[in-house]
């Protein structure tokens, strides 16, 4: 197997696990915003008003942050796998790693 081939898949396998991330955060935040209006009304009134809107701002940090970590974890991830890649490792010829 060539380098080139490997980086390749490990790239692939990075911006799926990025999109796995993207859906979990967008599946999240489709069901906060379903589920918190139907929450019940407190027994006492209250001087404030209720509100069930989504922190927007927060929810896009939070969401970048997790697509940041699983990309870094995944880049550390691949350099290891790559700069520990050996042809013995990958059942190949010396003179094809290149």
């Amino acid at each position: 197997m060539r380098r080139a081939i490997l980086a390749r898949s490990l790239a692939i396998e990075a911006g799926i696990l990025a999109l796995t991330a993207l859906f979990g955060v967008a599946a999240g935040a489709g069901t906060a915003a379903i589920a918190l209006p139907s929450l019940p009304q407190l027994a006492a009134p209250t001087t404030t008003p209720l509100s069930y809107a989504l922190p927007v701002s927060l929810l896009l940090a939070v969401a970048s942050g997790a697509v940041l970590l699983v990309m870094a974890a995944t880049a550390l991830a691949a350099r290891g796998i790559l700069t520990s890649m050996t042809p013995t490792l990958l059942r190949n010829a010396a003179d094809d790693v290149g």
